[in-house]
């Protein structure tokens, strides 16, 4: 049976906002994080860390004893939640004549260590660390792409925010890695929304009103 030109035009829209908000939006998050963190510690002119390898020097596997001699920095994604703000939205208006339903919105938390063989490299690691995500807190771009804001259902960027989490919240984190503690930063990414997979249906709403007065003889 051939669709009709609404259905084609729902269709449309809807592979336009899962390409803005596909599920991989955790996976290229973390992947923006880590790119942000490389061009951070690599254009420094005053220190050598020692990373000029994106893929071997900072790994986005959690910072335990089997991690490896090659990695230099952890950005491990150890948390995923929802985002409180965004958690009861309603369906969203699409075009004229559809809604399609909220996106999943949720806040990423990291867990940022450096695994430098010298304590004095690790701490000025860090320190670059929070220069750069202070001069830049936003992600805008993912996977090469301009990021979307759901038909309005958040906003077309990742705020790089740092949680401020207690030493003893620290330890209990470490402690469930099964390895010894290490000096390491907390951050989370907020929102990262994730697209309904499922297409906008029709809907029709009020989208003009017009007021007519009538002036009646006594």
């Amino acid at each position: 049976m051939p669709l009709s030109f609404l259905q084609v035009c729902f269709r449309s829209l809807f592979h336009l906002v899962v390409a803005l908000s596909h599920f991989s939006v955790v996976r290229d998050a973390s992947l923006a994080l880590r790119q942000l963190l490389f061009d951070a510690a690599t254009s420094v002119s005053d220190v050598d860390f020692g990373i000029d390898n994106l893929a071997t020097h900072i790994s986005l596997a959690p910072p335990t004893d089997d991690i490896g001699d090659d990695p230099l920095l952890s950005v491990y994604l150890y948390h995923i939640g929802p985002d409180a703000n965004l958690r009861n939205q309603s369906h969203l208006p699409v075009g004229t004549a559809g809604l399609i339903k909220p996106p999943l919105a949720l806040r990423l938390s990291y867990l940022i260590t450096p695994l430098l063989s010298s304590e004095a490299l690790n701490q000025m690691l860090l320190g670059r660390v929070m220069q750069a995500l202070h001069d830049q807190p936003l992600i805008t771009t993912l996977a090469g792409q301009p990021m979307g804001d759901s038909n309005g259902g958040g906003s077309p960027a990742i705020r790089v925010w740092m949680e401020p989490l207690a030493l003893e919240e620290l330890t209990r984190i470490w402690h469930a890695l099964g390895t010894d503690y290490r000096l390491s930063l907390a951050y989370q990414l907020r929102v990262v929304l994730i697209d309904s997979a499922i297409p906008p249906r029709s809907a029709d709403r009020v989208v003009a009103s017009h007021l007519s007065l009538e002036r009646k003889e006594a």
